[in-house]
């Protein structure tokens, strides 16, 4: 089956929003503190809804939907838990790890939205992406957190 680079756009993202969704669940255990895992379970839903959305969205118009290389996750999970239990990568690393994840999701966003899409996707690849920003704040924030200082 030949797909045009729109579909291949749009499973690009679905395949991101899958993957950072599973991402942001595993580190939820690797945390401690109840905010950074408040924050990393909301994103983490919001993924998952996207990407809902998203393959509804895909095969409704007849074409396949891809799914994340779970088999790859996996690897990229076992790593980052590895170094998190050997003290190699802390709370700062895996905070940094995920908002790379969101920028990711950001630039494969971006990039499709190069592309003539149907005029129905537009609005839900600017929620995603807005979503996506808003997350790679609160992330940012979250790492911050402990770096300012205290104030009296």
């Amino acid at each position: 089956m030949f797909r045009n680079k729109e579909t291949v756009a749009l499973n690009d993202i679905l395949v991101q929003c899958e993957s950072n969704a599973k991402h942001l669940h595993y580190t939820v255990d690797l945390l401690e503190r109840e905010e950074d895992r408040a924050l990393l379970k909301q994103l983490a839903d919001e993924r998952v809804d996207f990407a809902e959305q998203l393959r509804r969205r895909i095969m409704q118009g007849g074409e396949l939907a891809d799914t994340a290389d779970t088999e790859l996750d996996t690897l990229q999970e076992l790593g980052e838990t590895l170094a998190s239990n050997l003290a190699a990568w802390g709370r700062q690393e895996l905070l940094q790890a995920r908002i790379e994840d969101e920028e990711k999701l950001i630039a494969t966003v971006d990039e499709a939205l190069t592309f003539a899409m149907p005029p129905d996707y537009g609005p839900l690849l600017e929620h995603i992406r807005g979503q996506a920003k808003t997350g790679v704040a609160g992330l940012r924030g979250r790492r911050c957190a402990d770096r300012a200082p205290n104030r009296r």
